[in-house]
């Protein structure tokens, strides 16, 4: 798969995932707010208040990919499109996804950094080694 065609499949996952997402949890009414980080609190068992990449995977087979009755028998994505999801939400890299940037990924509709602030993170944390890396 080209990189370009990759971009836009992980661009489709991302749309997907949310709409799934949202439409499982509901709509937040005047009697029922809706709790947004509730699938890291469900899914969360290894480090309490995150997820890893495998409860990740969990969620968004269970939630997404299976909760599609189309899918049933279709084989689930390969594993690096669902990484490559999960990179997308975790801005900060730290190879988990915290409660709070869970929420704001479906609450926003969109991964809580850009390409270009998680590159900007980056560079703040590899200092001269990422300005080596550009000369």
């Amino acid at each position: 798969m080209d990189n370009k065609q990759f971009d836009q499949s992980v661009g489709k996952q991302v749309n997907l995932m949310i709409e799934k997402l949202t439409d499982d949890l509901g709509v937040d009414t005047a009697e029922r707010k809706v709790d947004h980080g509730a699938y890291v609190d469900r899914y969360g068992k290894e480090n309490s208040g995150f997820i890893s990449f495998s409860e990740f995977k969990e969620i968004y087979l269970n939630h997404v990919f299976f909760s599609d009755t189309r899918n049933m028998n279709r084989e689930p994505p390969e594993e690096n499109l669902i990484r490559a999801l999960f990179n997308t939400i975790d801005a900060d890299q730290r190879h988990r996804i915290s409660r709070d940037q869970f929420a704001k990924f479906i609450k926003n509709k969109a991964p809580a950094a850009t390409f270009f602030e998680r590159l900007r993170q980056k560079a703040r944390r590899g200092g001269h080694r990422f300005a080596l890396v550009l000369e």
